[in-house]
């Protein structure tokens, strides 16, 4: 088992939070469109840039990869377990953050310890892949970028996707789309309003807006008119001073039929939003590479 620092795991968790718990709203889409992770404010900001400051430091010269126990190229075995009775091997370079199994608290792990095991139900799996090609962390240059990017040169959504992968039965509708779901957003009694306006067809997606849209809350929708099965929420963030740089970023979650059926959410720049077919048949191509093959006897 490869051994390292408390120091060292503790510089790896702020590292990989950092984009979950402060500078961009990692959002998770519920069916009744709220959000379940929000910014918070810009002292926390300003904090996780000064820890990752400090871990960076303290880990020097030496060329090794900062990244606590499951870290990508720590030597660590990949992550197993199962969803909905897949086997899955999940390689850490992969991995955004610890694989949160059922029972699991998702911020601190806190469960009875278990022995790595099939027989472990998943969670959810948070994944990150570097946005031009579509790749995990593979090198100590990728990691430098990926620091660059959590303190915001490039925005890290530029650069970037962050998703979830989710094993919970639930989450899956039952007539495998979002025929039912998605019209609710148009009569949405959510605060930033409902989706109401219908704007023309964008890079192949239906569109609609909300009519008076507003910094930091969802105001656009789309979602794949043929098939029902992804529902993309953007919104743009406007800084209050020249200082704090305005973005734009979406949330796609999609799902995928195979595997008696997974829901996924990815994040990233609206800018990339014509993408969107290339990443979800990127990220369905992953997940499929995780499955565990039975033995031949």
């Amino acid at each position: 088992m490869h051994r390292i620092s408390r120091a060292t795991t503790f510089c790896a968790f702020v590292a990989r939070a950092i984009d979950t718990a402060f500078p961009l709203p990692m959002r998770r889409v519920t069916v009744s469109g709220r959000r379940t992770r929000r910014l918070l404010p810009i002292l926390g900001i300003f904090f996780a840039a000064q820890l990752l400051a400090s871990c960076d430091s303290k880990n020097g010269p030496s060329g090794k990869l900062v990244g606590g126990p499951t870290y990508a190229l720590s030597g660590a075995p990949p992550s197993i377990g199962n969803i909905g009775g897949i086997d899955l091997s999940i390689p850490q370079n992969y991995l955004l953050s610890r694989v949160v199994y059922a029972g699991q608290d998702a911020w601190t792990y806190s469960s009875k310890d278990e022995p790595q095991s099939y027989k472990r139900a998943i969670d959810n799996i948070d994944i990150l892949l570097r946005l031009s090609n579509l790749e995990p962390i593979r090198s100590q240059a990728d990691w430098n970028d990926w620091i660059k990017a959590l303190n915001g040169k490039p925005y890290l959504y530029d650069t970037w996707l962050t998703g979830t992968v989710w094993g919970r039965a639930e989450m899956y509708p039952s007539d495998g789309t979002y025929k039912t779901i998605i019209p609710r957003f148009w009569e949405s009694s959510a605060p930033f309003g409902k989706f109401d306006i219908h704007a023309p067809n964008k890079y192949g997606l239906a569109h609609y807006l909300v009519k008076n849209q507003r910094s930091g809350t969802p105001g656009e929708l789309y979602f794949d008119p043929e098939t029902w099965t992804n529902l993309i929420l953007c919104e743009t963030f406007i800084g209050a001073s020249p200082k704090v740089t305005s973005f734009s970023s979406c949330s796609d979650r999609f799902l995928i039929p195979g595997l008696h059926g997974m829901v996924v959410d990815v994040d990233f720049s609206e800018s990339k939003l014509h993408r969107w077919r290339e990443i979800q048949s990127r990220l369905t191509k992953i997940i499929d590479s995780w499955v565990v093959q039975p033995k031949n006897n």
